[in-house]
């Protein structure tokens, strides 16, 4: 770890929101950020919406529906197959603590996750005197503006807000050619 800035901080999704976090700590602390770029990162309207919602909004993009129903068959069975590996490591870990062993380390993460989403669902960007770079999906002209409009208002100091154009899925961010033109950005 670093011990003194400047920083270079990025994150995706929800580590984008951490991201954020991370800047606002430091810059409280006296740090320098040199650069913070957010990849897709979540918003708060988008986390109150329900599961239900994102997909019936993900199956209305025409032209998209194939791609929907693969993306979601498989987090489907992806989800699925870490439901049944976490409760596992839930049960596993109660056993420890009935017995009074500490607990192994890659068993700690999972006391936690319940408390680590309910802080994301509560949490709300605030203005910040930073500059940022903040990659979005492409979408409507509507929800450009209103997300460019939105992040402009976080970042006083500028914000370069780049629609990935043809990128219509949170998750294509991490495959090509999409991961390439974002990095060369970065």
């Amino acid at each position: 770890i670093q011990p003194k800035g400047p920083y270079n901080l990025v994150g995706f999704c929800v580590g984008g929101l951490t991201a954020y976090e991370m800047a606002q700590q430091l810059l409280r602390e006296g740090e320098e950020i040199s650069y913070l770029a957010l990849l897709d990162p979540t918003l708060p309207e988008f986390i109150e919406r329900s599961r239900l919602q994102w997909i019936v909004e993900s199956f209305s993009h025409r032209g998209h529906r194939i791609k929907a129903l693969k993306y979601f068959v498989t987090r489907f069975i992806e989800a699925l197959i870490a439901r049944s590996k976490s409760g596992l490591q839930f049960m596993l870990g109660r056993a420890y603590k009935r017995i009074g062993t500490e607990l192994p380390l890659d068993l700690r993460h999972v006391q936690n996750q319940g408390k680590i989403r309910q802080s994301h669902y509560g949490y709300r960007y605030q203005p910040v005197d930073l500059d940022a770079t903040v990659f979005l999906i492409d979408m409507t002209d509507e929800e450009w503006e209103y997300s460019k409009n939105y992040w402009q208002s976080i970042f006083q100091s500028g914000t370069n807000t780049i629609r990935i154009s043809g990128l219509s899925q949170h998750f294509e961010f991490l495959v090509e050619p999409h991961i390439s033109a974002i990095t060369k950005v970065i």
